[in-house]
């Protein structure tokens, strides 16, 4: 009872905080767009995309090691985020300097202001802050992470509506926003963690140091891979196609991250109940996992197949008529939505298992088939093309990492839990194509009406599942998870 409600609480915050952050994100890209076009909201995905990219190597996979460390031992809360600290501010400092001059080399004219604005923020503060929010969320106060992030991404979006306003913004401005919201975010991340004593020993140990570093490494390399590999497509269309392309495509991506907050939300909820289930208990881990993948493809699954269907409307609904291009992009594009999530409980589950370079070579493959893929479809199709690499890359990984857990762990019931949720998902396409002239808001309770009707009529959840899952949304006390496999 006390594992399923420490999920449930877990879920509710972190669904609440990203849906929000994701949320006033989505907001900020619409007004970028509709007040400015394709060209600002362009160099924005740029300067994010290629920041991010130093950012995660100074972040160096901290994040998911202090997750796993802390979920096994508590007390190790104490001594991780000084050295943390101070690892993230070195590689920082070592890192502006090439990053300022790869970004000359590519001849994108950037001043330095904006440069550094966005490098200040997001190499040296935003690590830190993300390092404090891992302490919390391994600590399970992953509400405390829901507020703070309420109030940055609301400062954030306010701040940007007032230069819209008053007709003051670009990348400069915009540049500023983001290093105010972190500047203000991380005083009260460590006011915080010295209320839970995390600070007490704020000493750097060089034998810790080494230590954290040497284990944290694979994550880093881990960490590197993905971050790679879910930016190369933006990147790349920025380099064969210009500022303008990168916007199109942009406008179309920022709807799908923002719909994948709530499969990755539910994945991080449960992965310190699933690195403890690893240690005792194989049952119950196989159980937790059957569940997560079955709700985690369904949600995935009726996202995509609906978002597919009204691509069009979406994206004139959300950024007008000069986005149209947009519109067959995000139908191609939100495909990967759906083998985003079917993929989470494997990723998760190698990752607790201490597997990360498998997990590595999957996603340096994948890295690989979309760099190439990119390189061949881009100059032919444009931002098309780039959507294209990506579904294809991310179900590459999707497929491979399932086949590993199916041939080394257990087996994965896929035909028995995908073949009706397809066959569902399919007649609500087919009702959503004739009813075509609806408009969007009534496609959406039409759909999600039938597509719970099929999920019932062809038995697809349990009565197990039912209870677990209306338990999980609705903070309701949650029935043990079954042992059993097959129940």
């Amino acid at each position: 009872m006390a594992e399923a409600r420490k999920i449930t609480l877990n879920s509710i915050s972190l669904i609440a905080g990203q849906f929000f952050q994701r949320l006033m994100g989505l907001v900020l890209v619409i007004v970028i767009a509709r007040s400015y076009g394709k060209t600002l909201l362009g160099q924005y995905s740029f300067i994010m995309a290629y920041i991010t990219v130093f950012a995660m190597a100074s972040n160096f996979g901290f994040q998911t090691l202090i997750v796993r460390d802390i979920a096994k031992d508590r007390n190790s809360a104490k001594n991780i985020f000084p050295n943390v600290a101070v690892i993230q501010f070195l590689f920082g400092l070592f890192l502006l300097v090439p990053m300022i001059w790869f970004l000359k080399m590519t001849g994108k004219e950037l001043s330095l202001a904006t440069v550094l604005l966005f490098a200040f923020s997001l190499v040296f503060m935003e690590n830190a802050i993300n390092a404090a929010a891992s302490i919390l969320e391994a600590m399970d106060k992953m509400y405390i992470n829901a507020i703070f992030l309420f109030f940055k991404r609301a400062f954030i979006t306010l701040l940007v509506i007032a230069f819209v306003f008053f007709k003051k913004l670009d990348l400069v401005t915009l540049g500023f926003t983001v290093f105010s919201a972190s500047f203000f975010s991380l005083p009260a991340y460590l006011l915080i963690l010295k209320k839970e004593g995390c600070l007490d020993n704020f000493y750097v140990q060089i034998g810790f140091l080494k230590d954290l570093i040497r284990a944290a490494f694979p994550f880093f390399i881990l960490k590197g891979v993905i971050i790679m590999f879910n930016r190369v497509d933006i990147l790349m269309l920025s380099y064969l196609r210009g500022d303008e392309e990168v916007g199109i495509y942009s406008a179309a991506y920022y709807i799908v991250e923002s719909l994948m907050v709530m499969a990755d939300s539910f994945a991080i909820a449960f992965f310190p109940t699933m690195v403890q289930n690893l240690k005792e208990s194989r049952e119950k881990l196989i159980a937790l996992y059957d569940k997560a993948f079955k709700l985690l493809f369904l949600m995935g699954l009726f996202l995509a197949g609906f978002i597919s269907m009204t691509g069009q409307k979406t994206v004139l609904l959300f950024y007008g008529a000069k986005f149209q291009q947009s519109g067959v992009i995000l139908t191609v594009l939100v495909w990967a939505l759906l083998f985003f999530s079917m993929n989470l409980p494997s990723s998760r589950l190698l990752i607790g298992m201490d597997k990360k370079w498998t997990l590595i070579s999957i996603f340096g493959c994948g890295l690989l088939i979309n760099i190439g893929m990119n390189f061949l479809l881009i100059p032919r199709m444009g931002a098309i093309g780039a959507a294209a690499a990506n579904v294809f890359s991310i179900f590459f990984v999707f497929a491979v990492t399932l086949g590993y857990v199916n041939a080394r762990l257990f087996n994965v019931r896929l035909v028995k839990n995908c073949t009706k949720p397809v066959v569902s998902i399919g007649l609500v396409m087919l009702a959503v194509r004739f009813a075509d002239n609806w408009n969007i808001a009534a496609l959406i309770f039409l759909s999600f009406l039938l597509y719970s009707g099929f999920l019932y009529l062809f038995k697809v959840l349990g009565a197990e599942d039912i209870e677990f899952f209306k338990g999980l949304m609705l903070k309701r006390r949650c029935p043990q998870i079954s042992c059993s496999p097959n129940e």
